[in-house]
């Protein structure tokens, strides 16, 4: 079957941001999102950390990125 996902963007300076994708995901799909995050202008160097769910809220996947000036 497919799923509805849900992301949460963590940033270094402590900011989030959740969404949803548009459509539901079936098993073994892939895709993209994308965050804005203007650094170091405006924003602190640290971790960049995604997490993924399910419709359920379980957490499905999650991965980080370095942010450096």
């Amino acid at each position: 079957g497919e799923v509805q996902l849900k992301y949460t963007g963590y940033f270094p300076d402590g900011d989030t941001y959740s969404g949803k994708w548009d459509s539901k995901w079936g098993n073994g799909w892939s895709g993209t999102t994308w965050f804005w995050y203007e650094n170091p202008a405006y924003g602190k160097q640290g971790t960049f950390k995604l997490k993924v769910f399910d419709g359920n809220g379980n957490l499905i996947g999650e991965k980080t990125v370095k942010i450096t000036g």
